[in-house]
């Protein structure tokens, strides 16, 4: 993922707050839908539909995955993306790559078993690393 900025539309990655780092900050309101990520409560896992998105990847690593439309869909790979803040990177693992998918998805349960602060507020949410 990298910081961009246009038009309505804006991602920030690292910002400083009194208590905490921030991890994660995306709002979205363009019709662009290549950078655009999801906060999902249903998803399992972290699901990527770009490649170039991944800072390694293993294209071996097959499997199935039901949507919440209740369709399958082909899981082409996992691999790790690595996430830009002030304090370097944070990387993010166990990520699926199917093709297919138009958004990009971040799970909220997975989130949480990292031990993320998670921030809704005015139409936006927020990923902090409480450490």
């Amino acid at each position: 993922m990298k910081a961009s900025q246009e038009g309505d539309q804006s991602a920030n990655y690292g910002e400083k707050n009194t208590s905490t780092t921030l991890f994660l900050y995306y709002v979205h309101s363009s019709q662009n839908q290549d950078d655009t990520w999801i906060l999902d409560t249903r998803c399992s896992n972290h699901l990527i539909g770009k490649e170039d998105l991944f800072c390694s990847i293993d294209d071996s690593y097959k499997s199935q995955i039901i949507l919440g439309d209740e369709k399958a869909i082909q899981v082409e790979g996992m691999g790790s993306m690595e996430v830009s803040i002030n304090e370097g990177n944070k990387k993010v693992n166990y990520v699926y790559f199917i093709p297919k998918l138009k958004h990009n998805l971040l799970s909220v349960g997975k989130i949480m078993e990292k031990n993320y602060k998670l921030v809704f507020e005015d139409r936006k949410y927020m990923i902090y690393d409480k450490n």
